[in-house]
């Protein structure tokens, strides 16, 4: 009997030593009195090796069917993208130049008393991150799909003081949210790198959205460039799927042509880093030096008209521009 019983205490013991260690998405929620409800409910992704580094961080804006009250519908978040990979084991981690990197992924619950997404949710989950957990302030990434591939767009527009903040960024899909007039002096000036991905037949947001981006980038005349995945098809969701695949997929693409996702979109994001505007500069994967964070001396510098007239000539000729570009139709 006793030889029995220490045969099933070691066998349990070393089927527990031998299980998955899976990585922890939990729920959490922050008070924010602008908010329906007061709070902002989030889902708080920590990878298996937390504590060991100083984690990038990735800020996660789900779709239009995700949204709910942030505490008891929270789980919904888990349905598509980057979430879903985490709940289901994903350990995201991963190497560029030789250095191994683990995400801290927050993903925040949109209301449902919000069609679109207002720029505080991805504020408030910068602040949190910041003040409660062990990430790399110069490595803030967001990334959302459908209409939080729209809230990324227009986080990423809203003001250079917001952008600074945020190293690059991958609307997925995502809806006509950018602010137009706003495109040139946030993603330009503060040479923010983008990547946006979207299906060619995609019959729910209609891929005009990010042809728009595409072409503000172009007046802007974007630097890094901005950088755009169209797929030849797959429609709404195989965009996302695509997209967040951890994996290094070959799908193709709106040439025909196949693409190989070498680097994927979080090896991409991990060859930028954000440092503090003064200093001029970020350091991209491969060493090499880029003007990803320009000084406020650079950054609003131009020729010999006053400062308000300079503001007032930029905004009447982008609106200009802009006023001749189509609407995206369907928002989400």
């Amino acid at each position: 009997m006793h030889e029995k019983a220490c045969f099933w205490a070691v066998f349990f013991a070393l089927f527990l030593v031998n299980l998955p260690v899976h990585s922890q998405q939990s729920a959490r929620e922050i008070a924010y009195p602008a908010a329906p409800g007061g709070l902002i409910g989030f889902l708080e992704f920590r990878p298996t090796d937390y504590g060991s580094q100083r984690h990038p961080l990735i800020i996660f804006l789900h779709g239009s069917d995700e949204r709910g009250n942030g505490r008891s519908q929270l789980n919904l978040v888990t349905t598509h993208g980057i979430p879903r990979y985490c709940a289901n084991g994903a350990s995201m981690k991963f190497t560029v130049g030789g250095q191994t990197s683990s995400f801290v992924v927050l993903s925040p619950q949109l209301s449902t008393q919000y069609g679109v997404w207002p720029v505080f949710y991805v504020k408030e989950m910068i602040r949190y991150a910041k003040q409660n957990l062990q990430i790399d302030s110069n490595r803030v990434y967001v990334s959302g799909l459908s209409l939080g591939g729209g809230g990324v767009w227009a986080a990423i527009t809203e003001s250079d003081s917001l952008t600074d903040l945020i190293a690059a960024a991958a609307p997925v899909c995502g809806t006509q949210e950018m602010n137009d007039a706003n495109f040139c002096r946030t993603v330009g000036a503060t040479h923010l790198p983008v990547w946006a991905f979207h299906a060619m037949d995609d019959k729910t947001v209609n891929v005009a959205a990010t042809q728009h981006g595409e072409i503000l980038g172009n007046i802007c005349k974007l630097s890094p460039a901005l950088k755009i995945t169209y797929y030849l098809s797959g429609g709404h969701q195989r965009a996302w799927i695509n997209a967040y695949d951890t994996g290094h997929i070959t799908v193709k693409i709106k040439d025909g042509s196949l693409f190989k996702a070498r680097p994927n979109l979080y090896e991409w994001l991990l060859g930028y880093t954000r440092v503090a505007a003064a200093s001029g500069t970020t350091s991209n994967s491969s060493g090499a030096a880029g003007k990803l964070a320009l000084s406020n001396a650079t950054r609003h510098s131009g020729g010999g008209l006053p400062g308000w007239l300079k503001k007032l000539k930029f905004r009447f000729d982008l609106l200009t521009k802009a006023a001749m570009l189509p609407y995206a139709g369907p928002r989400w």
